[in-house]
């Protein structure tokens, strides 16, 4: 997600993750490279996570920056808990902790680049070389950090869960290759009321858990990024936040739904915690069976929703698949639960969102 606003003037813009190559290569990078044209800057990269779908385009980039004799200081400030950034605040006594980098793809490849053992040029490596690699870990108690008036509070991760992803690396990367090659069955076939009331276990994957989650607010707007990380994670945190400033609910413009709709990282208590009519589904719907529609229902259907305003759901893709999620729900669907589903228009590079 590349977020755009301007403050004083000056025009300011933060990339949230890069997605997989292919879509960042059709998507993101014809973005960026518009920004070098126009002698503008990335003001912010957030790497959220290691998942292949998160970092992938992030690899691409990087490697674009090198072949093409970009400045790396064309980005201003990277956020990222790499392996041996985790290791070494957290006082862990880690052997291995060079080892757990991520290779950027060599300059003939173009097929996925994931977490592997440190060979040719590391993305860590390019990220120390370029200075602006901000190596402090971030965690739901990082103190908020302001950019172009802007301000970021941190929901995710917790520094057990940090703890616990180090020590266990390599037993969570087997895991998460093993998921990856698994599927599982969409719930399309079900109407909206008979899922709305449904609960699901917590998703546990030590990648997501560790997933960095914030709060992004300028002057009255207020954006989730809710990464891949989990209800038992940023819920708490969130409630903090809401508690230290006197409120029982916060106002909120735009929400871009954990794991991408899934239901083992989402609990319905978010939407007690904020008043918000604006949801981002981030996928394509080809893995995994996502978005899970429970998750849109328990959205559509929330008993505590203001019935006389509209709902509105994005996706980041146009497709047949994620046009017939609520096909069984009938004609009428959304003028019956006031609902409006917005997909990308054609030519555009995935979904415009102004808030």
């Amino acid at each position: 997600m590349l977020l755009k606003w301007q403050y004083n003037h000056t025009a300011y813009h933060v990339l949230i993750d890069g997605g997989v190559t292919k879509s960042f290569k059709q998507s993101v990078l014809p973005e960026i490279k518009l920004l070098v044209e126009t002698e503008k800057s990335l003001d912010l990269v957030v790497i959220t996570h290691v998942d292949d779908d998160h970092i992938s385009g992030i690899l691409e980039m990087a490697n674009w920056i090198r072949m093409e004799n970009i400045s790396p200081n064309f980005v201003n400030c990277w956020w990222f808990n790499s392996g041996s950034l985790i290791a070494d605040a957290l006082g862990i006594n880690d052997p291995d902790k060079n080892m757990k980098t991520i290779a950027l793809p060599n300059v003939n490849e173009t097929g996925d680049s994931q977490v592997s053992i440190k060979q040719g040029i590391s993305l860590e490596y390019f990220l120390k070389d370029t200075s602006n690699w901000h190596a402090e870990l971030t965690t739901c108690y990082r103190e908020p950090q302001q950019i172009g008036g802007a301000c970021f509070y941190f929901l995710s991760p917790r520094p057990e869960d940090l703890y616990r992803l180090s020590r266990q690396w390599q037993e969570a990367m087997a895991l998460e290759k093993s998921n990856q090659v698994s599927a599982r069955m969409r719930d399309y076939g079900h109407k909206v009321t008979d899922l709305a009331h449904l609960n699901f276990p917590t998703d546990k994957s030590l990648f997501n858990v560790s997933s960095i989650a914030f709060l992004w607010e300028y002057e009255n707007k207020r954006i989730l990024f809710l990464a891949d990380s989990t209800p038992d994670v940023y819920l708490p945190a969130l409630k903090r936040h809401i508690e230290a400033r006197g409120m029982s609910k916060l106002s909120v413009n735009l929400v871009k739904l954990s794991h991408h709709g899934s239901k083992y990282s989402f609990h319905s208590e978010l939407l007690e915690l904020i008043d918000c009519e604006h949801f981002v589904v981030s996928t394509d719907g080809s893995h995994h069976g996502l978005p899970d529609k429970s998750v849109l229902a328990k959205i559509i259907l929330h008993p505590d929703r203001e019935k006389n305003k509209q709902r509105t759901i994005y996706f980041n893709y146009d497709n047949v698949l994620l046009r017939n999620i609520f096909r069984v729900d009938g004609e009428g669907f959304e003028s019956k639960y006031n609902v409006k589903l917005e997909f990308p228009k054609p030519h555009w590079n995935g979904a415009h969102i102004v808030i």
